[in-house]
């Protein structure tokens, strides 16, 4: 580039220099130097050139140093890097551009939601407009309390702008990338060692599009073993039990019997019972226990996290054969991003399992945005868990506060106090599960 400047342009830029300075050889008051013209433009052209040199170099150093800042801002460090396997997670302590904001809530003056691509807001209950500043008054004015959608975490998630991923189109097209779910397995392992919730060692992990489609892959397995037999596989679990346990719409009726709710002692006796033991339970919080001795142990263990309950002492370590599964979504609020995992000691049942679910691996995106989330969460010794559990007690504060003094009704939550093995504190089992409001008649 220089040289084709030098050849071009040298020429041109020195006679117009010469023109407009030839008072230089005539008057000796304007002449700073004893230069000549033509001598003096060469020294200035090479000062020029070197100081062009000295940007272009600046900027290419900048630009390997930020792309460096990229590939190496993760906290928690990937062994696959060295060998030709990479991939894109952002993880770092501090950001690369000191000064982002994520405005997803800050846009819609926090009541609402800018996602990517979109032009207006998706507000919250009660609020309307481009940027959600109308509220719609009191006599229009309802809030849909069904559905799961745990947008109470991106009040976090928008504090920390500098936790990102970033995927080229061009990396990993392929199926089940190398060395990725490895990294997803340590994750996961250490964010349990972490909270101290489950005992892992000597455990399969089995990954799949979310605890639900683990669920039906567990059934899928036990019909397929008990095929000898007239029976339908029964799905129990004690009521109040969530409703998604019904997979009426994935199994024929006659393969699957969905008989929650019914009592423990007329499924003691019946064959092919899964037994869902769901602790902290949804929608009431109890912590369950296996009741029927003869069923498939599964525990649905979502909510076993320090922001819904206080983690036990001794982590949960089920009997031989027993089955524990958990999800993303309830842990860093990324239901979308569709991720779960059993946890089984039975290598068999695990390689059963992993027929059912991803079987080509699970997607790629899934298994960097839940890596991120636990990375980010590791790296951050549970501050995600601690902010939550703040913003879930303020609320059920104000809850108390609105029903205080009801005559028509009461909240049955929170269950009692009990110590946390993972703060250490004394704390509500289920600061974060829905409430329960129970009716009471009125004799007026």
């Amino acid at each position: 580039f220089l040289y084709k400047l030098h050849r071009t342009t040298f020429p041109a830029l020195e006679k117009n220099w010469m023109a407009n300075n030839a008072d230089l050889e005539t008057n000796s008051l304007t002449a700073v130097s004893s230069e000549a013209p033509k001598e003096r433009f060469q020294r200035e052209y090479i000062y020029a050139g070197f100081g062009a040199v000295v940007v272009a170099l600046s900027t290419a150093i900048f630009l390997l140093w930020t792309e460096n800042l990229e590939l190496s801002t993760s906290n928690v460090k990937s062994s696959s890097r060295g060998n030709g396997s990479s991939w894109d997670i952002f993880v770092p302590s501090g950001s690369r551009f000191p000064g982002s904001v994520d405005y997803t809530l800050s846009t819609c003056s926090n009541r609402g939601y800018l996602w990517n691509g979109e032009k207006s807001c998706e507000c919250m209950d009660c609020f309307s407009g481009t940027v959600c500043g109308t509220y719609v008054g009191d006599s229009l004015c309802s809030i849909t309390a069904v559905g799961g959608t745990p947008v109470v975490f991106i009040e976090y998630w928008v504090t920390q702008p500098q936790s990102e991923i970033r995927i080229l189109m061009s990396r990993q097209i392929g199926y089940n990338p190398p060395g990725l779910e490895e990294r997803l397995k340590r994750a996961v392992l250490g964010l349990h060692a972490l909270v101290g919730n489950a005992v892992t060692k000597g455990r399969h992990l089995v990954f799949a599009e979310g605890s639900t489609s683990l669920l039906a892959a567990i059934v899928s397995v036990a019909i397929a073993r008990n095929q000898s037999s007239s029976e339908p596989v029964r799905i129990w679990a004690p009521a109040p039990y969530y409703s998604g346990y019904d997979l009426g719409d994935v199994f024929p009726s006659r393969e699957v019997s969905f008989d929650a709710g019914r009592p423990a002692e007329e499924m003691s006796s019946l064959p092919n019972v899964v037994e869902m033991i769901t602790s902290p339970n949804n929608p009431d919080g109890a912590l369950h226990e296996k009741q029927l001795p003869s069923s498939m142990g599964v525990h649905d263990l979502a909510y076993l996290w320090p922001h819904y309950t206080a983690i036990p002492a001794q982590p949960v370590d089920p009997p031989k054969g027993h089955i524990m599964i958990w999800t993303l979504s309830k842990i860093t609020g990324h239901a979308s991003t569709r991720l779960g995992w059993a946890m089984v000691d039975d290598a068999d049942l695990a390689r059963e399992l992993r027929a059912r679910v991803c079987t080509l691996g699970c997607p790629l995106e899934s298994q960097l945005k839940a890596t991120a989330a636990i990375e980010h969460v590791l790296a951050n010794k549970g501050e995600l868990f601690r902010w939550a559990r703040r913003v879930f007690e303020e609320r059920w504060a104000t809850l108390r506060r609105v029903f205080e003094g009801a005559r028509s009704l009461h909240i049955l939550n929170p269950l009692p106090v009990a110590p946390d093995a993972f703060s250490g504190d004394q704390g509500s089992e289920m600061p974060g599960r829905s409430i329960v409001l129970v009716m009471r008649r009125l004799f007026l």
